[in-house]
């Protein structure tokens, strides 16, 4: 107060200026998609209104020529009802930024703001409002029985505020330091206000308190991606992190687009992310007020639904594919973009933010047949190690499994070659689906030992069961990339076959298209040794991924299998069809024997009769057998 009993109009005009000033930042930043920066813009107008209307009531009253009654009246009345709605929402701001808010049920959030609603009400309602304070004509400002009902709500108020930090202090993280700044700048401000009254001193230190909490927590969070409008990866990251302290169960639905840079080359940048802001534009609106928007990767959008169950997020995954069923109409582009959908819940079934991370930001992945699939990572975790351990003990054990699939010659009708494939079945988990089994054993680092087991198992086979005298002209094994990147390859297989006796000719090694996208100057090596030594090469997998028509030629290839997908997809569409017949005649006219794995109806067997293919392999002739069902089979022909 100054001497002359006068108020105090400098915090004021400071509390003005500051709020106009973190406004137009603000704005100018941008921010879109959290509920919480929202929230706090909300708190910075209503500091700002604030702010003018006690400055209007302050100028007449520190200068009665300038007094107007009406004016007076509307600027107590906002005044009043906006400054003490603050504590309110100063408390959903820290609900939020522990995201308790979405633990409330609809009755506790009816009981929050009871108290804020009996103000309004006192204020608002004229016989009501006298209780609170009375605005005489001549200026003169009294204060009625119940004016203290400001002070209780705010307590109230503050006192919810409380409990939330203490009670959700871990979820707040790193900002801990910062919430409790802003929370005590806050409460001396009240103090301040009912202590002081002259000095007018409270907006500006609130004020000051949201210039903190912007620079520390808002600021820290700008985290917005304009390209996509959505918000970044590692904006996902730490509200993940808060889940996760606070145990909060949440949604997560990425929707995963293949071959973007497809995209970008067709249609350029600016329309794709024209397209992808319209994607995520749609899911905004879908998922409501409960939901984030991320773009974690390129092609990835993911969605966090806060407090919803799988089900729910599955039904709503389905509402997005069908969506996705139909083209997406922007600016420059009238297309259908194709997509996965990778729905799972936090923390229930995936154990920490690196794996979330993992799942949502992966893409597409061609292996999965589902439009709509559910991850379990904690429980795949648990069946990965599991697995890992198994392989472990079929290593120490070599107790491995090799199954053999016959191969017919389409000119004879019989037998002629058998492909040689791992099975395992562990003591404790029991029998491993071999998709399972090859992908772990790859992610260890151990395809290459368990090759060269299943090679030597072969070899024995080979010198103990002799299947030539049967018709059988050699048995295939798969090379790892692994195995063909080793340049003792050639020599270390010799060895293995020398020591059963097994001629080299009666081998022929399957190497993976995928091959070519490792050292090409070490698996020409390789190959090129393997060779020298008698073994025959075949292309396995030809089709899948990026095979190389120039290595066809580059490679002495004694044959080329064909990928089982390649002849599936055949079958349902009438283009992929006409590339598995033109890629089938030009193998042939360059002279190489053709196999065509997968085969299981009559169908897929009558068109590739009809293709003259030579070599056809599937469960429409035989399953994988065991050794001894193998021999009989040969022995029955």
């Amino acid at each position: 107060m100054y001497p002359d009993g006068r108020y105090n109009i400098n915090f004021d005009i400071s509390a003005i200026f500051l709020s106009l000033f973190l406004l137009i930042i603000y704005f100018r930043s941008r921010r879109k998609g959290r509920n919480m920066s929202k929230l706090f813009m909300g708190i910075i107008y209503f500091l700002h209104i604030t702010a003018i209307m006690d400055l209007i009531q302050v100028v007449m009253r520190n200068d009665p020529s300038c007094f107007n009654y009406y004016v007076e009246t509307v600027s107590i009345f906002l005044s009043h009802i906006i400054h003490n709605s603050l504590a309110c929402m100063y408390t959903m701001y820290i609900i939020h930024m522990t995201r308790t808010n979405y633990l409330m049920t609809k009755r506790q959030k009816m009981i929050f703001f009871i108290p804020e609603a009996v103000l309004i009400i006192f204020s608002v309602i004229p016989v009501l409002q006298k209780q609170l304070y009375v605005l005489e004509r001549d200026g003169n400002y009294i204060r009625g029985p119940l004016y203290n009902l400001y002070f209780y709500v705010v307590v109230i108020y503050f006192i919810i505020s409380l409990y939330v930090l203490i009670r959700y202090r871990r979820a707040l993280g790193d900002n801990l330091i910062y919430t409790w700044i802003f929370y005590g700048g806050s409460a001396a401000s009240v103090l301040i206000s009912a202590t002081h009254p002259y000095l007018r001193a409270a907006l500006y230190l609130q004020t000051l308190c949201a210039l903190g909490v912007f620079i520390a927590i808002e600021n820290a969070n700008t985290l917005f991606d304009n390209e996509s409008g959505a918000m970044t990866g590692y904006a996902l990251i730490k509200e993940a992190e808060i889940l996760y302290t606070g145990r909060y169960t949440s949604s997560v639905i990425s929707i995963k687009i293949p071959n973007m840079d497809y995209y970008f080359s067709i249609f350029g940048r600016s329309n794709v992310f024209e397209l992808i802001r319209g994607i995520t534009s749609y899911l905004r609106f879908l998922g409501g007020q409960g939901c984030n928007i991320y773009y974690p990767s390129s092609g990835i959008i993911t969605m966090l639904l806060y407090n919803m169950s799988e089900k729910k997020a599955v039904e709503m995954a389905e509402t997005i594919r069908q969506r996705f069923n139909k083209k997406w109409d922007v600016p420059g582009m009238n297309v259908a973009v194709p997509m996965q959908i990778c729905v799972t819940t936090i923390p229930d079934k995936v154990m920490n933010v690196d794996q979330l991370m993992a799942i949502a930001g992966s893409g597409y992945n061609p292996l999965i047949k589902e439009p709509v699939y559910v991850v379990d990572g904690i429980n795949s975790e648990k069946r990965l190690k599991s697995v890992e351990e198994a392989i472990r003990r079929g290593l120490r054990s070599r107790d491995m499994t090799v199954c053999y699939q016959p191969i017919i010659d389409t000119n004879t009708g019989s037998f002629r070659s058998a492909e040689a494939l791992v099975r395992y079945t562990d003591e404790v988990i029991g029998a491993i689906p071999p998709e399972e089994f090859i992908r772990v054993a790859e992610h260890m680092g151990v395809i290459g030992k368990i090759g060269d087991i299943v090679f030597e198992k072969v070899c024995a086979f080979v010198a103990e069961q002799h299947p030539e005298q049967y018709g059988m002209d050699f048995i295939s094994v798969n090379l790892s990339s692994v195995q063909c990147m080793d340049e003792n390859l050639a020599r270390r297989l010799t060895d293995i076959a020398g020591k059963y006796g097994t001629n080299t000719r009666r081998i022929n090694l399957e190497i993976s298209s995928d091959i070519f996208s490792y050292n090409e100057e070490m698996l020409e090596r390789a190959v090129k040794g393997l060779r020298q030594s008698g073994f025959l090469i075949s292309l396995d997998d030809f089709g899948e991924g990026d095979t190389d028509f120039e290595n066809l030629i580059k490679h002495p290839f004694t044959s080329i299998k064909i990928d089982r997908k390649m002849l599936w997809q055949a079958g349902l569409e009438e283009k992929k069809d006409i590339i598995l017949s033109h890629i089938i005649r030009m193998l042939k006219e360059l002279k190489f024997t053709v196999v065509v794995e997968g085969v299981e109806t009559e169908e897929q067997k009558n068109r590739l009769l009809k293709l003259n293919v030579e070599f056809l392999q599937g469960f429409l002739y035989s399953l994988p057998l065991s050794e001894d069902k193998f021999v009989e089979l040969l022995q029955g022909m």
